[in-house]
This record gives C-alpha cells, structure tokens and sequence, in this order.
C-alpha cells in the first residue's frame, strides 16, 4: 500500500512538471508605431498590474518577452486589456502597513500598464500593486488623473483623506450627481466602476471580463487512511508496541476559496475532518506488569488549513498539489494496557499535537476530485514529555471528492 501510494503520488508530480503549463490565449497589443498585432499571449491574470508580457504569434512559434517601454496597450480577449499612461501617482500609501504619515497626496511621475475597468466616454482604471490599490479616470476634457484615498494617521489614531467623493462630484455634477450620490461611495473597484456605468447613461459600459472559475467551491471528501503508530511506556522497561499499516475511513467538508487572481490557479483550502482509529491487539512480549492487550481508540476532527495551486490542463481538467499546517481535536479518546484478565493497568487520555499535511491530485469536470495527502509525524500525547507516554503517528490518505458547487 505504502509502495503503491508512493508511486502514485512521484508519477503525480511528474506529470505536473510535464504538462501543467500556463495557457497562451488570443490577445493583441499596439506597439510604438500605433500598429495593432493579433497574437496568442501568455495570461496569468495578473494580479499586480505588469511591466511586461509574453506572446508568440502561434502555438509552434517560440515565445518573446515585451516591456512597457515598447507597447502603448495590449490585451487578452475576454480577460483583461491594459493601456500605457504616463500618470502622477501617491506613492506613500503603498507602505507596509498601507497608512501613510500624511494627509495629501506625495506624487511620482511614472510609466505604468493600467487596467481598463470601465470602457465609454469616461474612463476607470485600476493600478494595483500588493496591498495597495489605485483608481484613475479620465474624461474626454481631462487627462488620467488619480482618485485620490488615503489613510494617514492623526493624533494617535487613523483618519482618511476621500477627495475622491469630491473629485467625481466637481466632475459629474453636469449629469445630475449630487452630494448624495457620493457620500457613502466606497473606493474600490467594484463600488467605484457601478458608479461610472451609471453617470455614463448607458454610454459608459464596464469591461465584460469572463471569470473562468467561482471564488468559493464546497465539496464533500471521503478517504482512506493508512496509519502508522508506535506506542512506547517508560514504566514497562521492556514493552513497546508498533501498529503498522492501519485501514480506516475519514470523510470531511472541503471549504475553498479561490484566490481572485492568477485565473484561479491559487486557493486556500479549510477541511473539516472526522477521523476514526480503533485498534485492539495482543502482545506477544513479556512485561513487568503482564501486559497482553494494547487497546487504541482514537477518534477528532482534523482541521488542516492549506494553500493550493493549479495546473490547468484544459476547460474541465487540472491538476494540484496543496500544503498545510493540520489541528487535530480529538473527542473522547484514550490509549489502554490490559492484563491476561482484561484488567486495566494502564490509561492515557490522547490530546494530540498538530503536524503539517501535503498533497496531490487531480479533478475532472470541475466536480470529481482524487487526491493522494501525506501527513507527517505527531504524538497523540502532547504533554508525552513530562509522563512515561510516548507516540509516533502517521498517515497518508487516498480522498474522493465531489464538488456540491
């Protein structure tokens, strides 16, 4: 079974390395001389905005890398379309913890691809960078110019700066905007590119960008589990015990909520799972206290929390690898020696410690989902260091899943 799984999980991760590649799909960019080339560009649905992009003029070509320096926009049907502005952009929002020391704007003067978020007469575009995200718009009197938004602190504590309210109604007030329209407005993309579609009276239109995937999918998982665990008590000199290559089944909910960016190749993974081991052997050995039976039940939800990523093969089928940390909560669970009589001689509450999990699969139609997951070691006593308890348990499961949406 070990030697199975193993194979199973190296021929995995071989094919990932084969196959598992960024797609390049139907685009185009303008470069220096105004001309426009269809081409196929490599999409990774950037999250910060780019500097430079890849393309190739067909699927047998060799592909090339181009910068800001040389395409005036380019674009990715259905996905996303930037353009090259020179712009004046407030820097010191951009910091660690995104709140700045003060209240105005501090500009730079810089190169940039900006995303087009609203299309028309009056333009919305995004420019993100890490945590910090920027708004521009331009109108067909004025030139890009930043919605400006700041956090700053002010006597110990954090105030705003939202000129932007003021800036869209000094800019539309000529299309019925009122003080109204503007005070609760909120500065992020989504709030802000509504905002423009309703001024545009139909002539601004918000960039009809195709998600390819949802942002949270539930599945039901069921598994199973082939466990090792090594039992050892320090007030028996000479007993220890070892049980090796244990069945049992687990089943679970999987929560995950894909990242909005990267076309959902990245996710974070939370699974609820309930996990249950009973196992009663005999001991072959001789024992100061005449221990025959070592009696396991060991039942807890296992709580793993990971990081996933994707390896699209084609529309319906993807491959994965995931890693985590894992917290295991055990109910009602215990570790026994008995004697000849079935008399207790020892008893030992299990409390477990965490470990971490890693993982491999893959999942068709976006529904049906097979992974292979390794935990590593960890003691199901965890205050072992101060008793005569010792443990040693591991696993490696086979999980089926379905997705429920």
């Amino acid at each position: 079974m070990k030697k199975l799984l193993l194979f199973a999980f190296l021929l995995l991760v071989l094919i990932v390395k084969l196959k598992a590649q960024i797609l390049f799909e139907k685009g185009y960019f303008i470069d220096e001389s105004d001309q426009k080339t269809e081409c196929l560009i490599k999409n990774i649905d950037w999250k910060n905005n780019p500097t430079e992009f890849e393309y190739k003029f067909d699927k047998n070509t060799e592909s090339q890398k181009v910068s800001i320096k040389s395409i005036k926009e380019f674009g990715v049907n259905g996905y996303s379309r930037f353009i090259r502005a020179i712009v004046q952009i407030d820097r010191s929002k951009d910091g660690f913890d995104a709140v700045s020391a003060t209240r105005d704007p501090v500009y730079n003067t810089e190169e940039l691809f900006l995303k087009v978020l609203v299309e028309g007469p009056a333009v919305l575009y995004s420019y993100e960078n890490g945590k910090s995200i920027h708004l521009f718009y331009k109108t067909p009197s004025k030139e890009i110019n930043e919605l400006i938004y700041k956090e700053y602190y002010l006597n110990d504590g954090i105030a705003r700066n939202v000129y932007f309210r003021q800036q869209l109604l000094n800019e539309f007030k000529d299309k019925g905007i009122t003080l109204n329209d503007v005070a609760n407005l909120r500065y992020n993309q989504k709030d802000i590119a509504a905002f423009f579609e309703k001024v545009g009276g139909g002539e601004n239109k918000i960039a009809d960008y195709k998600s390819k995937h949802s942002l949270y999918n539930l599945s039901v998982r069921f598994g199973l589990i082939n466990s090792n665990l090594a039992l050892r008590n320090y007030d028996i000199t000479s007993w220890d015990y070892q049980f090796n290559d244990n069945l049992n089944f687990k089943f679970g909910v999987e929560n995950e909520l894909i990242m909005p960016f990267k076309k959902g190749k990245w996710s974070v993974v939370i699974e609820p799972t309930f996990q249950y081991l009973k196992l009663k052997e005999s001991v072959n050995q001789n024992s100061l206290d005449n221990v025959k039976t070592v009696e396991v039940n060991y039942k807890s939800i296992e709580l793993p929390i990971s990081v996933r990523h994707y390896f699209f093969l084609n529309d319906k089928s993807k491959l994965f690898i995931n890693a985590g940390a894992l917290g295991d909560f055990s109910i009602n669970s215990y570790a026994k020696l008995l004697n000849n009589s079935g008399r207790e001689i020892y008893s030992k509450k299990i409390r477990t410690i965490g470990n971490f999990v890693f993982g491999a699969g893959f999942k068709i139609r976006n529904k049906f989902s097979l992974e292979i997951r390794r935990h590593t070691n960890r003691s199901i006593f965890w205050d072992a260091r101060n008793e005569s308890w010792l443990s040693n348990y591991n696993s490696t499961s086979l999980l089926l899943g379905y997705s429920l949406f």
